[in-house]
């Protein structure tokens, strides 16, 4: 093989042939850039869009900065806030919301959003023993919020998808 692409380039058309490589390979560059021309194999990724990243990265980001600001919110709410149980939850429920996020299935499905709502409340209950966190009251309240959030990152795909 290495012997007829020495003799290729040595022949009198091998200039030719390598300033058509050369160009060829900038096209083919330049395509790849504009996201309009890629190659998906097992074993390699050539030319991706950013956009899959980018939806991702902004529902984590939105998933992340929601949570913060519940956990505010029960700061002042809650009497005895432990401000590191509330990181551990914090961080469990975003590692959970991110895996739903992975798996790029996200749906208004009533059967869906309910199964997803069970898996937040068994999270929370799991972290916490005071009553407040106990009760149907709070866990009303994580079924709602759970269901805002799951169509917020539905209304982020749409948003970006094509970005």
């Amino acid at each position: 093989m290495w012997d007829a692409i020495s003799e290729i380039l040595n022949s009198q058309n091998g200039s030719t042939v390598l300033i058509v490589l050369l160009i060829t390979i900038l096209i083919v560059f330049v395509l790849i850039k504009g996201g309009n021309f890629s190659v998906n194999t097992e074993a390699i990724k050539i030319g991706a869009r950013d956009s899959e990243r980018n939806i991702i990265r902004q529902q984590q980001d939105y998933v992340w900065q929601h949570l913060v600001s519940m956990e505010h919110e029960l700061q002042s709410v809650v009497p005895d806030y432990d401000k590191r149980l509330g990181l551990v939850i914090i961080q469990a429920c975003y590692i959970e919301y991110c895996v739903w996020i992975a798996q790029n299935h996200l749906t208004m499905n009533d059967a869906y959003i309910s199964l997803k709502q069970n898996k937040l409340v068994d999270i929370v209950g799991e972290y916490t023993e005071k009553e407040v966190f106990q009760s149907e009251e709070f866990k009303s309240k994580i079924r709602n919020d759970t269901k805002e959030v799951i169509n917020q990152l539905i209304q982020i795909r749409e948003l970006y998808k094509d970005k």
